[in-house]
């Protein structure tokens, strides 16, 4: 039998029961956890006991399951005993890079989360809320708006799903900050040079003083009743910027820590105010863990990491040390990548649920971010959401092998398998290559990097290599003319995957003709051919707002192939 998610005890009985002849009974029981349950089918009474009434939708969703799979309508006597590894298991997607969805595409979304049992949903906010009086700042991002919030709280409440709100509070703010009614609130208002070395034309992070507070608590009263959670995702993470403007004399006297925890000590007040739960990025805080003692009351880190190697074992001891309530958050290694880093979404998801559940996380959060222009086709991000649901609710023992098995047959409806091994193929281009580049994928930087780094690069993919990332691209697309989804979004689905081919090939010609001396110029019908894609792609299922940002990657990339 094969069932989503695997039940963590599964005993079958001699015997079957006719569904029609037998007593059906579904009742809540307190002896049981939030989303746990019990299934026992008996020769005349199929009973189901849930922890709460997520656990009997979790309960039902087994037994419909079990149904679809038992010839001739006989059930198999049996008991299960089931429940998620994680209480809070979320999804946060980026809609403030350049890709707001249209409504109907985030209903989509929630449908998926609740079949594959999340339990938590956030929107990565900046600037793309339809905030009353600041309009200048999201006029042309085609922002979500309060009604439109509401709508979907309540299909993700039907669904059991929690709707967090998510509102980066000091760093990752230049989308406010460029605008001149917003500079005097800026650390750098006349811009500044990143940790990475380039130079930034302006500020990314709050000034942390008593008028950056009053700027968020004018917005978190008008985002905060759309929502019926009482939590809030406040970001606070790579306040890059922070001590190089307004708060030098105090980082120089105090250390830029001191100063971060006393500014975040001040957004907990006013989220408390507010009378919410406040939910962090943690990286900040862990650069110095003996001020984690001092976080504000009842807030929840988040300690966040999207690496194969990152320190999450480390980093989540300190916070059991401190008797912490705490989430980890993994991503799905689809952003800045034309294909999908599958082996290191694997690797990376597998560490966070391991380490979070060694030392007593509350939650996971899987993340799907959307750098530089949000570029990677939709359909990349479904082998990871699936895996996420697994490890999330199975624990570190999950069988994420079967992942190809539940993405055909739970969200699919694809008898052939081939759509995943499509997705399969293409996220495991990344292999094929010796050399590895932190948090993106060398294909991506071979297609949009500048022109001295990408000869760098070309030197370092061999011909051996090129052949055989070839070789699998042309297996990926053998998969996909086999490829028969019947989900609504299919023919979405099978573009999208076509366009992870284009720019996959994109990328390796560009690669190819620097590192051979070849002319250059044939690949701009190429280009073109891709850019038309990615627009029409994008407008099936986001609105147009970030779009010309986005499109300015492909435009740019003219210039410089």
């Amino acid at each position: 039998m094969h069932l989503f998610p695997q039940p963590r005890s599964l005993k079958l009985h001699p015997g079957t029961a006719s569904p029609h002849d037998a007593l059906f009974v579904s009742k809540i029981h307190d002896n049981l956890a939030p989303g746990h349950y019990t299934l026992r089918i008996g020769p005349d009474k199929i009973e189901i006991t849930g922890g709460d009434t997520a656990a009997l939708a979790y309960a039902d969703d087994t037994l419909a399951q079990i149904r679809a799979q038992s010839p001739e309508g006989q059930l198999p006597r049996l008991e299960i005993s089931d429940g998620p590894a994680f209480r809070e298991r979320g999804y946060m997607l980026d809609i403030s890079r350049c890709k707001v969805p249209t409504m109907d595409e985030l209903l989509r979304l929630v449908d998926r989360l609740a079949t594959l049992r999340y339990n938590q949903l956030q929107l990565y906010t900046e600037h793309t809320f339809a905030y009353t009086g600041h309009e200048s700042v999201w006029r042309d991002s085609s922002p979500l708006t309060g009604e439109e919030i509401e709508q979907l709280d309540a299909a993700c409440a039907a669904r059991h799903i929690e709707l967090v709100p998510n509102q980066n509070s000091f760093g990752h703010l230049e989308r406010w900050l460029r605008h001149p009614a917003y500079r005097h609130l800026a650390e750098c208002p006349d811009g500044f040079t990143s940790p990475f070395g380039d130079f930034r034309p302006y500020g990314a992070t709050l000034k942390p003083n008593a008028d950056s507070l009053a700027f968020l608590d004018e917005l978190y009263t008008q985002l905060l009743p759309h929502f019926r959670s009482r939590r809030v995702n406040v970001g606070c993470d790579e306040t890059f910027d922070l001590g190089l403007g307004w708060s030098r004399p105090q980082v120089e006297a105090e250390g830029i820590e001191e100063i971060y925890l006393e500014f975040l000590e001040k957004i907990g007040q006013l989220v408390e105010k507010h009378g919410h739960q406040m939910l962090f990025w943690a990286d900040i805080v862990l650069k110095r863990p003996e001020l984690i003692d001092r976080l504000p009351a009842g807030s929840v880190p988040v300690v966040w990491g999207y690496e194969r190697d990152h320190p999450f074992a480390e980093q989540c001891a300190q916070m059991a040390a401190a008797g912490l309530e705490f989430q980890v958050a993994p991503g799905d290694s689809t952003w800045l990548s034309t294909h999908g880093r599958l082996e290191t979404a694997q690797a990376n998801i597998a560490l966070a649920t391991r380490e979070g559940l060694r030392h007593g996380a509350h939650g996971l959060l899987l993340t799907h971010w959307g750098d530089q222009g949000h570029i990677q086709p939709y359909a990349l991000s479904l082998p990871a959401l699936v895996m996420g649901s697994q490890y999330s609710w199975e624990g570190a023992a999950a069988n994420v092998e079967r992942w190809p098995e539940f993405l055909s047959t739970r969200l699919l409806n694809d008898t052939t398998g081939e759509f995943a091994r499509t997705l399969a193929a293409l996220g495991s281009v990344e292999s094929l290559t010796t050399h590895r580049q932190h948090n993106r994928s060398v294909l991506f930087r071979g297609l949009f990097a500048e022109i001295d780094e990408v000869r760098a690069l070309a030197e370092k993919i061999t011909p051996v290599e090129s052949v055989a990332i070839a070789t699998r691209l042309d297996e990926a697309e053998a998969h996909l003319s086999r490829a028969c989804p019947r989900c609504p979004d299919a023919d979405w689905l099978r573009d999208e995957a076509a366009q992870s081919l284009r720019l996959t090939r994109l990328a390796l010609a560009r690669l190819e003709s620097i590192r051979t001396g070849k002319s250059r110029e044939t690949l701009l019908p190429q280009l073109e051919e891709a850019l038309s894609c990615h627009e029409s792609q994008w407008l099936l299922r986001n609105r147009p707002g970030g779009l010309p940002e986005s499109r300015s990657y492909f435009t740019g990339l003219r210039e410089r192939l």
